[in-house]
């Protein structure tokens, strides 16, 4: 499961009426390292070492309305050259107590708490910056995240397709007391590259959803966790460039957490599925072997993540996670340290 840090703070997205009139500047960096041992037919083996900063001025005009502004840098170790330099803009309205309506640079990747079959952890460190259009419901019993991001825009003369992502992930609460929580989980990706100006490849839709059933306990200090989810795969393009066309799998996971430390255990079972915005390790397709496939996937994961405040705003992340093949009889890893400040400094208030 794409468990959020500690720092990933959901309530962050509703407005504090307090804050109305007052310029802050605020800083969002995170300096990583993780390394991929992969050797499978599936997934590409990589290092990721760098950092990424986005410093941002941050205004509220009315009780209702935030606005931040500023610019985004991804730096990876070994260029010479900023990877990724774009402005950043956010317009986070909230409609009512219940509902946002954020524009522009929306709340990205983690945010979205999607499970690694459908999303990719990398996409953290890849593309921490989705711009498009977001509404994030949160009220008693429900949370829900809908998003578009729009990856690629095409305009009058480009050659490429426009390329978009829709999301969704809803949590529901069937119970919940300070001991003993269940929820209904459900998320979802489509996955689209199309347009009507260029005309010249091929349309594409893939479409994957995750139903699931989460519980938790929690024994003292120790916290207790057991999710299912069932997952489909759809290609609903009108040319298809896949060998399936439809996929299913299930997908369990056990953790247990205490006191900063997390550790899980994982089982993986699919047919015929496969992903756009996933990790491989759990696609029926290669993601850089262009026509090797494997009909059926079966996995079995475990992890060991620590995470802990070290200061005001100063997170550290720390984590370790293997995959086996059950039917290849491999073994892949990866181990990763992020260092991560985010905070805001109080500048003035602006009298109107």
């Amino acid at each position: 499961m794409n468990i959020g840090y500690s720092q990933i703070n959901l309530a962050n997205i509703k407005l504090d009426t307090l804050n109305t009139n007052k310029l802050y500047f605020k800083l969002e960096n995170n300096n990583f390292l993780k390394n991929n041992e992969y050797f499978n037919r599936f997934n590409r083996g990589e290092t990721f070492l760098g950092y990424y900063i986005n410093p941002q001025l941050e205004y509220m005009p009315v009780k209702n309305l935030r606005i931040n502004g500023g610019i985004f840098l991804l730096n990876y170790a070994g260029k010479d050259n900023f990877y990724k330099t774009i402005p950043y803009f956010r317009f986070n309205y909230q409609i009512n107590k219940k509902l946002n309506l954020i524009m522009g640079d929306i709340y990205a990747t983690k945010y979205h708490h999607l499970i690694e079959p459908i999303f990719s952890n990398d996409l953290y460190l890849k593309r921490n910056n989705e711009t498009g259009i977001q509404f994030f419901y949160n009220y008693k019993k429900i949370k829900s995240d809908l998003w578009c991001d729009w990856e690629y825009a095409m305009l009058d003369g480009d050659t490429t397709r426009e390329k978009m992502t829709i999301g969704n992930s809803t949590n529901l609460n069937l119970i919940n007391t300070d001991n003993f929580k269940i929820s209904l989980l459900y998320q979802m990706i489509l996955s689209h590259k199309g347009g009507q100006i260029n005309r010249g490849s091929y349309v594409q839709s893939i479409f994957n959803t995750a139903e699931g059933l989460e519980v938790k306990t929690k024994l003292s200090r120790l916290n207790v966790g057991l999710q299912g989810f069932y997952l489909t795969y759809n290609d609903y393009s009108p040319e298809i460039q896949y060998n399936y066309t439809y996929g299913w799998a299930n997908y369990y996971n056990l953790f247990l957490t205490y006191s900063g430390f997390k550790l899980s255990g994982g089982f993986w079972y699919s047919e015929h599925f496969l992903t756009a915005k996933g990790d491989y390790f759990f696609s029926s397709k290669s993601s850089f072997y262009k026509n090797y496939y494997e009909p059926n996937r079966n996995l079995t994961t475990v992890k060991i993540e620590y995470n802990k405040e070290i200061a005001q705003g100063f997170f550290i992340n720390i984590a370790y996670e293997g995959y086996y093949d059950n039917f290849n009889y491999t073994y892949d890893y990866y181990y990763k340290l992020y260092l991560i400040f985010n905070k805001s400094f109080f500048i003035k208030k602006v009298n109107k």
